[in-house]
């Protein structure tokens, strides 16, 4: 089902400008997608990549308890933000990212801008990314403007 069709505002992408997926579970989507954006590039990222984000970021995790920052939470998987961020983190050599939240409290406070009634996941742990963000606006790899 599109997000059209299962009543979500429906997103144009402008000229010139690709979707990057990162879970696989997509895949199975990718042919529907390609037909609704047929003008659109679609990539998925690799397994190699995912591996490295993960990696990583449970690396990011380790170093922080070691540093007595912590114990971080158990978690499940990486928040979307959090894959955009190593993602780009990858790509680009400068990263501006706005409406991230800087505080765990900030997380939950921001559910209530949103039009529709959520609550974000307990799959993620919401402290130990926004004390990352933090960190890689303190070490220059990020710019953050929230």
């Amino acid at each position: 089902m599109s997000a059209r069709a299962a009543g979500h505002a429906a997103y144009t992408p402008s000229a010139g400008e690709s979707l990057v997926f990162w879970n696989h579970a997509t895949v199975k989507l990718l042919p529907e997608l390609g037909h609704e954006f047929a003008s659109t590039r679609l990539y998925l990222l690799s397994a190699d990549a995912l591996d490295w984000m993960v990696s990583s970021y449970a690396s990011l995790r380790t170093d922080a308890h070691r540093l007595g920052l912590g114990p971080p939470s158990c978690y499940v998987t990486l928040s979307t933000g959090m894959h955009a961020v190593l993602f780009a983190a990858q790509m680009c050599r400068r990263i501006h990212l706005y409406g991230f939240s800087l505080t765990e409290s900030e997380v939950y406070d921001r559910v209530h801008l949103r039009d529709v009634a959520e609550t974000p996941s307990i799959a993620h742990d919401w402290w130990f990314d926004a004390l990352t963000l933090r960190v890689l606006h303190a070490a220059g790899v990020v710019s953050l403007c929230s």
